[in-house]
């Protein structure tokens, strides 16, 4: 009997439109899928990217241009998908690849260090194909890391999101999050130890909407890429960092 290899974004899209699913993973063997990335997608896989180069050890310049390059050079290999329009591309790249570097700074910075005293990184990203018992499926995942807490020795799985906002529906969703506990189970299927838990972090990235100007071109809303604002009596303004110079290091 053939094993028939399913995932997490194999369910979801099952889940939500059974025809979508088979085009997007099953037509012609391979499925097809639109020749422009996805902004949203391609800036949460970079992100990934440039933490996950931190959690192996990596240098925060090493870190932060692998993600960004990386950005850029899948852009211009295969196109964005905005909701801009086309003569803003280079300000939404430009936006976008500020948001990435400033997101992963801010897990260096700001995450890394308490959390790499509290635990040990045994693997970043690495592939598990689950085999479900008594069944013909196998079930594809990758987890972001493996830890080990370093006073108990306990086996955790580490899952990052980036996230337009939390709250407490995002820490709710967090409770009972599919690709963490199937992580969880692969995970136990291939060590044969106890994974004790899920340490979810979310990197708030902001919404993106239209400028107040009605102009068309929309902007990130996150104050990690927009810290420039001046204030009048009509409200308040943002203006990007990247149109000012500064010969200091």
């Amino acid at each position: 009997m053939s094993l028939i290899l399913t995932d997490r974004s194999r369910s979801i899209c099952y889940q939500e439109c059974p025809r979508r699913r088979w085009w997007e993973y099953e037509y012609a063997g391979r499925g097809v899928v639109p020749a422009r990335h996805s902004m949203p997608l391609l800036l949460g896989s970079q992100v990934h990217e440039g933490v996950g180069e931190v959690l192996r050890g990596a240098d925060l310049t090493t870190a932060t241009c692998l993600a960004t390059e990386g950005y850029l050079g899948f852009c211009i290999e295969r196109g964005l998908t905005t909701d801009s329009l086309p003569a803003d591309l280079e300000f939404t790249l430009k936006e976008q690849t500020a948001l990435i570097e400033a997101l992963v700074r801010l897990f260096a910075l700001r995450v890394a260090p308490e959390f790499l005293k509290q635990f040990e990184v045994l693997e970043v990203e690495q592939e598990d194909l689950w085999r479900i018992p008594n069944t013909n499926l196998g079930w594809m995942s990758r987890p972001d890391a493996l830890l080990r807490e370093r006073a108990t020795g306990d086996l955790y799985v580490f899952s990052l999101k980036t996230a337009k906002r939390g709250g407490h529906r995002r820490s709710t969703e967090a409770s009972h999050d599919v690709q963490g506990m199937s992580e969880v189970a692969a995970l136990e299927a291939r060590l044969g130890k106890p994974i004790l838990g899920v340490k979810m972090l979310y990197l708030i990235k902001g919404e993106r909407k239209e400028e107040p100007e009605d102009s068309g071109r929309y902007i990130q809303q996150s104050v990690l890429v927009r810290g420039y604002r001046r204030a009048d009596i009509t409200g308040f303004e943002y203006t990007h960092a990247y149109w000012y110079t500064c010969s200091e290091p």
